[in-house]
């Protein structure tokens, strides 16, 4: 198994927030009614942001995979 470099994916992770939620872009097909989801890809990375602003919860999860294997990820919820 190849061992994951956290530097390459934190520099992974910046750019790939700034190119979607925080840079306006990335929007695809929801795998999920009534969500929201993000995607970016460069090279064997795919990030991925899928959230739900329903019921005036903010709730979502981030995932980073490497060679289609997730390696992080993150889940939030912020109510008002």
């Amino acid at each position: 198994m190849d061992r994951m470099d956290k530097k390459k994916l934190i520099s992974f992770l910046i750019d790939a927030r700034s190119n979607t939620y925080a840079g306006g872009g990335g929007k695809v097909k929801p795998a999920f009614s009534g969500s929201t989801q993000l995607e970016y890809k460069k090279g064997g990375w795919l990030y991925r942001d899928v959230y739900n602003l329903g019921n005036k919860i903010f709730m979502g999860i981030e995932t980073v995979y490497l060679k289609s294997k997730p390696v992080w990820s993150i889940k939030f919820c912020e109510r008002p």
